[in-house]
């Protein structure tokens, strides 16, 4: 889960789903985002291989 952000931007994007920072990275970033949040464990961020947690 998510505890903390970097930045405000990064939040928002979180948030609201949508960030002029980020542009056309948004979707990739937002999904990304959601995996953290949705991990429990290290290692649930280990699938899928190309997620490259080493």
């Amino acid at each position: 889960m998510i505890q903390s952000f970097g930045d405000r931007e990064t939040e928002f994007l979180f948030r609201e789903e949508r960030s002029r920072r980020y542009g056309p990275l948004s979707r990739v970033a937002l999904r990304k985002l959601i995996q953290l949040n949705q991990a429990v464990i290290l290692r649930d961020l280990a699938v899928p291989p190309g997620n490259r947690l080493e």
